[in-house]
């Protein structure tokens, strides 16, 4: 799982390990995405689903669109800065 963080848009060096995914829902319509992530110096975990792709459509991933939003609440709990 820290190799897949390490893959995602905007990592930056931290530990968190994490697993990113899409979910095909239908032809032609875009993904959802997530991303699900822990500090395995904390005792916090995080999973983060968003629908459609988001602001990306049918480009989207995981690691794209999901994994920022779940950092930015990791580093919210952790007192970490990105």
């Amino acid at each position: 799982m820290f190799g897949s963080e390490q893959a995602t848009y905007g990592y930056d060096g931290n530990g968190f390990a994490s697993k990113t995914g899409t979910a095909e829902h239908g032809d032609g319509l875009p993904p959802h995405v997530w991303y699900v992530a822990y500090d395995p110096e904390k005792d916090i975990a995080v999973a983060v689903v968003v629908k459609d792709g988001g602001h990306l459509g049918e480009g989207a991933t995981g690691g794209q669109v999901s994994s920022p939003i779940g950092r930015a609440i990791l580093r919210a709990y952790t007192g970490t800065e990105g």
